[in-house]
Formats: structure tokens, C-alpha cells, sequence
């Protein structure tokens, strides 16, 4: 195991390696997936029904798309993708949460120039945005925040053909750790095993997380009413940097003013939410794989060669943020990035400006998603 991987994985797991091991009597190699998965859930889940009133609030840093230095072309509004050229909303954000009960609560979140609050109350759940989407890095910390454990993976019998995992027992250093992770092949390149994976403290608690080369860490926990509530939550990707945060959570003193829960706007729709599809418990895994463009034959790129671009698509199916999260080249020492990649680039992007993706169906009501589009030379 490499020296950093090691560093990182001794730093999530040092605070909590005096906790309970998971199965006590039992071996180790016995505990199923869906044991992990349910005991991390245990853990961590601060909005069961019973648990205590809370106000959360969490600073963060989106950190900008990687430049990749492409031609510069003009964009069809301020709000939107340039085509051809990567385009998110980066920069400083907050996250203001109320929770009282299931039925009770008040979510607030900015970043930039987009605001957006969302409710539930007697019974009725209303959203308000200034955008007609959520930004991706606002989702990607949403995601980690509210379900860092998917349904899908609490109940598999949900799932038409559920994922076979497979569990390792690993240690860095002299620390104990467990692996659970799920390889689907998909032909011999850089990119053929989509890799999904999860890690695991010995007692359960989930403190790392990797989906779509999206790679979530949950660090420095807090113990708040009998459940854990990490206070750094940082996400990454190949490409480096995505999101920073740092989370603060207090009991609920006095009640807040009823007037917190209402908005001046009609119920919203199911897919009219803070919370990005892959989070909804009856909305499947919520990435989806679209088909790349063609590999360009004047691309002097070696065989075998990628990359993966990440894609917010809004409600109405049409992509709204898109940034390159892998690829099989980094940027030189000088900071050039390769002709290749370059030129690639820059055709995934026009191409996926220009598309057009079938929307995401929750309840009969169309939701914000996310899409991955790999190319491999070779391959197209």
C-alpha cells in the first residue's frame, strides 16, 4: 500500500479504533455487506425517527473545475456551460439545517449567487430556489451530509438485480480495517473496472467512500445524542480537489418560530428538492452512463488513453455543470496539459452541451441527476 494511502487511512481511523468491533463473538469474515452497511448507518444516522432536535451548520469551499486551458467560445447565457469548456460553481457555501422530527425540519444552502431553501411541515414540503438547478459540488455535499449510505445498499431486495460485494480485511500500518467494494468490467482500458468501494472502521463506521472515481472521506467525529457526526467531510477526485467542509451540530434549545417552516410558495413536486436523486430512497442509483463522442483519429494519444467527465443534468434532462473528474494524463510539471487530452476534451465537452439526457422519473415528477461520460481512445 502506497505511504499516502497509508497517512490518510491512519488519520480516519486513529480517533475511533477503541470502539466495540462490530460483531463481538463472531469472526470477522462472517459479517455480511449489508451488515457493514446497516451497522455504519446505525451509526451515523441522526434523522431517525426519535432522534434528538438538532441545528446544523456547515461551511464550505467549492473548489474550482480543473483548467484544462480549452479555446474560449462564447456562452449561450451567464448561467450555463460555455460549449465545449468545463463550467461549475465553485467558491465559498453554507448549509443551515433544522431538524425536529422526520416530518419537521428546514434546510437552507448558498453558494455564489444560488440560494435555496426547502421545508417540511404539517404534513407539506415546500421548496424555494433563485436557479432552476442545485449546483453539483451543493449536491455532492448534500449527498454526504444526509445519506452517506444509499438504500439501495440498506436494502437490496429494493434492487431488480442486486451488487454482489466483496469484503476484505486490510490494515494500514498497524491499524485494522474492513473493505467492501464492487468491480463491474467494462473492457480492458484505464476505465474498465468502475470501481465502487467503501471502508470501514472495525466497529462500523463508514469513513471513506469511493463512487465514480468521487471519492468521499468523513473525519474527525463528534459524538452528538449517542451517534456519530464527523466535523470534516472532504470529497476528491483523480483530478484533485472538489469540496472541503466543516460541520458544527448543537442540540436544539428553545423551539424555533413556526415561521421558519413556512414559504410563500405551493407544495413542491417530488423531484423539487435539495437532495440529489441518487439520495432518494425510491429513485434508484442516480448516475447514469451516457455514450461518449467519437475518438478523434487526428489525436495522437496512446492506446488505451481517457477520460471521464462528470455531468449535472437538471430536471428538464439537460446538462448544467460538467467538469473532468479522471483521465489517464496529468498536466505536466509546467502546468501544460497533453494534446491529447486537450483536444478530447474539449469534443466530450461540446458534445455533452449539446445533448440532451431522458429525465430522471421520481413519483411522475422529473429530478436533477448526475451522468458520466467516459471516452477511451480505441474504444469509440
Amino acid at each position: 500500500m502506497k505511504p499516502l494511502l497509508i497517512s490518510l487511512l491512519a488519520a480516519l481511523l486513529t480517533p475511533l479504533l477503541a470502539q466495540t468491533p462490530l460483531a463481538p463473538g463472531r469472526s470477522p469474515d462472517s459479517v455480511t455487506p449489508f451488515e457493514w452497511f446497516r451497522r455504519a448507518d446505525d451509526l451515523t444516522n441522526i434523522r431517525m425517527p426519535g432522534s434528538a432536535p438538532f441545528h446544523m451548520k456547515v461551511t464550505f469551499y467549492a473548489h474550482p473545475a480543473v483548467d484544462l486551458s480549452l479555446p474560449k467560445t462564447a456562452a449561450p447565457r451567464a448561467d450555463t456551460p460555455v460549449p465545449g469548456r468545463p463550467f461549475v460553481i465553485s467558491g465559498d457555501g453554507t448549509y443551515e439545517e433544522t431538524w425536529i422530527s422526520s416530518e419537521r425540519w428546514r434546510r437552507e444552502a448558498t453558494l455564489g449567487t444560488y440560494h435555496a431553501v426547502e421545508v417540511r411541515a404539517d404534513g407539506v414540503r415546500k421548496f424555494q430556489a433563485n436557479s432552476d438547478y442545485e449546483p453539483g459540488r451543493v449536491l455532492m455535499l448534500l449527498d454526504a451530509l444526509l445519506q452517506p449510505i444509499h438504500r439501495f445498499n440498506l436494502e437490496p431486495e429494493l434492487e431488480e438485480r442486486p451488487w454482489k460485494w466483496d469484503v476484505e480485511h486490510l490494515t494500514a500500518g498497524s491499524m485494522h480495517y474492513v473493505r467492501i467494494h464492487h468491480t463491474q468490467v467494462m473492457g480492458q482500458n484505464e476505465f474498465s473496472a468502475d470501481l465502487d468501494s467503501f471502508e470501514f472502521l472495525p466497529a462500523g463506521t463508514l469513513v471513506r467512500r469511493t463512487v465514480a472515481s468521487l471519492a468521499t472521506t468523513w473525519q474527525d467525529d463528534a459524538n452528538f445524542a449517542g451517534r456519530i457526526v464527523p466535523r470534516t467531510i472532504q470529497i476528491r477526485s483523480m483530478e484533485g480537489d472538489l469540496l472541503d467542509a466543516r460541520v458544527s451540530i448543537e442540540p436544539l434549545g428553545e423551539r424555533p418560530d413556526s415561521s421558519q417552516f413556512d414559504l410563500p410558495v405551493p407544495p413542491a413536486e417530488p423531484g423539487m428538492t435539495l437532495q440529489n436523486v441518487s439520495s432518494r430512497s425510491d429513485a434508484g442509483r442516480g448516475t447514469e452512463r451516457s455514450d461518449p463522442p467519437a475518438w478523434p483519429p487526428e489525436q495522437d494519444a496512446p492506446p488505451g488513453a481517457g477520460l471521464r467527465v462528470w455531468v449535472t443534468v437538471d430536471r428538464t434532462g439537460l446538462p448544467r455543470e460538467m467538469e473532468l473528474i479522471a483521465a489517464t494524463a496529468r498536466p505536466a510539471a509546467d502546468g501544460k496539459v497533453p494534446a491529447w487530452l486537450q483536444g478530447e476534451a474539449a469534443i466530450v465537452f461540446r458534445s455533452v452541451q449539446h445533448s440532451k439526457y431522458p429525465p430522471r422519473i421520481v413519483d411522475k415528477s422529473p429530478c436533477e441527476f448526475f451522468a458520466v461520460v467516459d471516452a477511451i481512445h480505441g474504444n469509440n
